[in-house]
């Protein structure tokens, strides 16, 4: 898929006029559908068939969500990606309806990142202080892997098991900042900045 040029946001409430508002401050048209010279609301979901990008913000159930990405499925571009603001939806089940799998926003590319790269990414895409890794050890890297434990037990979803590293990680004491080691090692001096050791 080429540059985002256009997008329509499913959903005209606090995120979804959020959404399309910062979409048009950066000069991309946003046609929200739901009930401004680069935003354009309108009723009817065929306006967003020229999107390169639909976001739903619609309410929080899956089968509501389910039923309008059957219906984007149908009209948007073929290269369009289709996406979800859910906040507690597995989005592979939200996927099922549709037939493109493949454009997910988080489908990447098979290959090898450093953490420092991820950490960077994350950063710059998402304009966050710490990058996930270093939220990690921020966090602990033993709360990280009881937070995956519990959200596996619960959903029941391998994509929640926790990675074989972190495990090795905790079992090897590398809990993050407080132990001075965890994904980043850290310097006994408190105002040091992590260190760039690869994972």
């Amino acid at each position: 898929m080429s540059e985002v040029k256009r997008i329509g946001v499913v959903g005209g409430g606090q995120m979804g006029s959020g959404i399309a508002q910062v979409a048009a401050m950066h000069d991309i048209d946003a046609a929200g559908a739901d009930a401004l010279k680069r935003l354009r609301l309108t009723t009817d979901l065929e306006d967003l068939q020229l999107a390169d990008l639909i976001i739903e913000a619609i309410v929080e159930s899956e089968d509501v969500k389910k039923s309008l990405f059957a219906q984007l499925d149908r009209i948007a571009n073929s290269s369009a990606i289709l996406a979800s603001n859910t906040s507690s939806i597995s989005v592979t089940r939200l996927a099922t309806p549709t037939s493109r799998p493949c454009q997910h926003f988080f489908a990447l590319y098979t290959g090898v990142a450093t953490k420092e790269d991820i950490d960077t990414g994350m950063k710059l895409v998402t304009n966050h202080p710490m990058g996930p890794l270093e939220l990690a050890d921020f966090i602990g890297l033993d709360v990280c892997l009881s937070i995956m434990r519990v959200l596996h037990a619960g959903l029941g979803d391998n994509k929640y098991a926790p990675c074989a590293l972190l495990v090795q990680y905790v079992d090897a004491g590398r809990l993050g900042r407080k132990r001075g080691i965890g994904v980043y090692e850290y310097s006994k001096d408190p105002r040091s900045t992590k260190s760039s050791s690869r994972l």
